[in-house]
């Protein structure tokens, strides 16, 4: 009778052991799919997107939007006169399919970010939509002209308290950044994230420019803040309808980016904020090439332009009285 009584025993002990090293077994495979965060960037989360127009506006969201789930809201603020969403197709549609929402303003002639801010406005309150929007996780994204006022545009809805969980800016290729004075650079919040790109072979904007806007986040945490230069791309890379693996230039530390600012995934800061340089414009000598090749300088005597620009208090050429 003991016998038996043992051998049960020993039968229990090994199932109930057995199942307790599955249960094991299963919590830690769990937890390592919910701690696995270092992804690769640039990849295409979701293939569903949709498309809704608004008065000069088109958000590109993912399909589920009508959901009860909120998304992080990106603002992309295009290259001088720019009327169609179509334009950006790639660079909008990747943004949606990592799970965001992303509004696409027209481009006035106007040399302000005042415009895109009130459109942007219009849908950021719009009811069907702003029950959707996670306005609390802010994103910028500009080029060329809207790469400039990307900073005017996140200044005003930071006031708004956009962002409070999360905001960046992402300038492509900037041009002026009017309507904003060194005082106003420095009182961005200084959490905000900051991505400038610029192109080798980009001869239409003077780089000058945008070492000019990075130079002002000096005193900020360089944590937060790079300057990229790549190679083998031009003025127009950001614009168009390519394959993703066609801009990845922009795409991966875009899409890293969005990840360590709206999801805090501190995998994704290297393939973010450590690309480039922290202080650009010290050594802008490796970064600026002839003056003459550039359709747009940092100096101008168009008259209005020139007008617009002496009302400021910002040299957007002083880099090159630095360094020549």
């Amino acid at each position: 009778m003991k016998n038996i009584f043992l051998v049960s025993l020993y039968f229990i002990l090994t199932i109930f052991l057995s199942a307790c090293g599955t249960v094991a077994s299963s919590l830690i495979l769990e937890n390592n799919e919910t701690n696995h965060t270092n992804r690769a960037y640039g990849v295409s989360l979701e293939k569903e997107i949709m498309i809704k127009n608004f008065e000069n506006v088109t958000l590109y969201t993912p399909k589920t939007f009508d959901s009860n789930i909120t998304f992080p809201v990106v603002l992309f603020a295009p290259g001088w006169n720019s009327q169609n969403h179509t334009d950006y197709k790639t660079l909008l549609t990747f943004i949606a399919s990592q799970g965001y929402a992303v509004l696409y303003s027209k481009c006035s002639r106007k040399l302000s970010p005042q415009i895109f801010i009130e459109r942007f406005t219009k849908v950021l309150q719009d009811t069907n939509a702003s029950k959707h929007l996670d306005k609390n996780r802010l994103g910028v994204v500009g080029f060329s002209s809207g790469g400039g006022l990307s900073f005017g545009i996140m200044k005003e809805f930071s006031k708004k308290g956009y962002g409070e969980n999360g905001r960046f800016i992402f300038s492509m290729a900037a041009w002026f950044s009017f309507e904003m004075t060194n005082e106003d650079f420095q009182n961005l919040p200084p959490d905000t994230k900051v991505i400038m790109q610029q192109y080798a072979e980009d001869y239409t904007t003077d780089p000058r420019i945008s070492l000019t806007i990075f130079s002002k986040f000096e005193t900020f945490d360089k944590k937060n803040h790079d300057y990229q230069v790549y190679q083998g791309a031009n003025h127009s890379y950001p614009e168009g309808n390519r394959t993703f693996e066609q801009m990845q230039i922009i795409l991966k530390p875009l899409d890293a980016l969005m990840e360590y600012t709206f999801n805090k995934n501190e995998h994704a800061y290297d393939e973010a904020l450590k690309v480039g340089e922290d202080k650009p414009y010290i050594n802008s000598k490796q970064t600026i090439f002839n003056s003459e090749r550039y359709q747009y300088r940092c100096y101008t005597e168009e008259p209005y332009l020139k007008s617009v620009l002496d009302s400021f208090d910002i040299d957007y050429c002083s880099i090159l009285l630095q360094n020549n």
